[in-house]
C-alpha cells in the first residue's frame, strides 16, 4: 500500500510536470496570435483565427489550473483567519475543502456532460478547415480531475496539519 505521503508527492509532481508543459503554450498562444495580426492587418488577409486562439487558452486554463493552485498562486482572501493559530485555520480550510470538493464535482458533472455528445459522434468544426474538435472537448474533464486531485492532496496535507500542528507536514 503506498503512504500518504508517497501518494502526496506523486500528485504534486503531476501537477507541476502538467502545469509547467502547459506553460509553454502561452508562447504559441503569443506567436500564433502575432501571425494572425500580422497576416490581417499587413497582408490584409482576412482569416478566421479565434477557434484556435480560444482552444489554446482553454487547453491553457484547464490543464495550468492544477499547478495554479498547487503553488498557491490562486488569490486567497484570509482576512479573517490569518491571525488564527495554524490548528484552528487547518481545520476551517478542511471544512472548506467540501465546497471545493462538490464546486470541483459540479464542473466536472458539467463538463462530461458537454463532451460525451461531442466524443460519441467524434464531431469536426464548422470552421474554414473544418479541424477535428473532439480533443478539445476532453481537456476540461481532465483539467478538473487533475485539479480535484491536488485538492484532494492539499486537503490531506491540512488534515496531517490539524493533526500536528506543523504548518509544513
Amino acid at each position: 500500500m503506498l503512504k500518504p505521503s508517497v501518494l502526496l508527492r506523486v500528485i504534486d509532481a503531476i501537477s507541476d510536470f502538467v502545469g509547467k508543459i502547459t506553460s509553454f503554450l502561452m508562447i504559441l498562444v503569443t506567436g500564433y496570435v502575432l501571425y494572425s495580426v500580422i497576416r490581417r492587418y499587413i497582408f490584409h488577409w482576412s482569416w478566421n483565427y479565434m477557434t484556435a486562439t480560444s482552444n489554446f487558452f482553454l487547453t491553457y486554463f484547464s490543464l495550468g489550473a492544477a499547478y495554479v493552485y498547487n503553488s498557491g498562486a490562486f488569490i486567497k482572501v484570509d482576512i479573517l483567519t490569518r491571525r488564527l493559530p495554524v490548528r484552528t485555520r487547518a481545520i476551517l480550510n478542511a471544512v472548506m475543502f467540501i465546497l471545493f470538493f462538490f464546486f470541483c464535482l459540479a464542473l466536472l458533472w458539467t463538463s462530461v456532460g458537454m463532451a460525451l455528445p461531442v466524443l460519441r459522434k467524434l464531431k469536426f468544426s464548422l470552421r474554414l478547415f473544418n479541424p477535428v474538435s473532439w480533443p478539445m472537448s476532453l481537456i476540461v474533464p481532465i483539467g478538473i480531475i487533475l485539479l480535484t486531485l491536488q485538492g484532494l492532496a492539499k486537503f490531506i496535507h491540512t488534515i496531517i496539519t490539524a493533526v500536528t500542528g506543523k504548518e509544513n507536514a
